[in-house]
């Protein structure tokens, strides 16, 4: 392999870093088979190729920005993912990503826990123990435990759905984005 395309692949390397790295090794060996059909079946020189190709951290942001929208739930690789992700994109991915992907999950989260907290709050009261710390409150009047697990069962549904439909609109912008890049690229590769 000749010298700029071994750099070239190696900066994409780079970029992908978060990604694990059977998944790097894919990415990288297929670009690689692309432009090593560029060389041989369009006869493009070296310097062609890479022009061709565009920047390496633009295209390594299209995969990633592949690599969260197609798996599907959250785990904790996407979540790498669209940290990777995020550092390629730019200044709006570094405060906007960010920010929502970590409210996403922690309204996740918090729709989980508020619920588990009302139960226990129920259980407890059943057996005559008393959890000062798990209380809904609305000015003077303080719920009794059946209605804490009940507005805690309401509010943990709210918190779930807005932290789901978050994480949505953060694969929607990644979404964008990465097509962004492909629109722009796909006249060239």
């Amino acid at each position: 392999m000749e010298k700029q395309i071994k750099e070239y692949l190696m900066k994409i390397d780079q970029y992908l870093k978060p990604m694990p790295a059977s998944d790097r090794a894919d990415i990288i060996k297929e670009i690689e088979s692309n432009m090593m059909d560029m060389k041989t079946q369009e006869g493009l020189t070296e310097a062609e190729i890479v022009k061709r190709m565009g920047s390496p951290k633009l295209l390594a942001k299209a995969y990633l920005s592949d690599t969260i929208i197609k798996s599907q739930g959250i785990s904790l690789k996407k979540f790498g993912a669209l940290f990777a992700f995020c550092s390629v994109v730019g200044l709006t991915g570094m405060i906007v990503l960010p920010g929502v992907g970590v409210t996403a999950v922690a309204l996740l989260l918090s729709g989980v826990v508020t619920p588990v907290a009302g139960l226990m709050k129920l259980v407890a009261a059943l057996f005559g123990i008393d959890i000062p710390f798990i209380v809904f409150q609305i000015g003077n009047y303080t719920a009794p435990p059946v209605l804490v697990f009940v507005f805690s069962l309401m509010t943990g549904i709210v918190l779930f759905a807005a932290g789901w439909g978050l994480w949505k609109v953060t694969k929607v912008y990644i979404r964008v984005v990465g097509s962004g890049f492909r629109k722009l690229t796909a006249t060239d590769i």
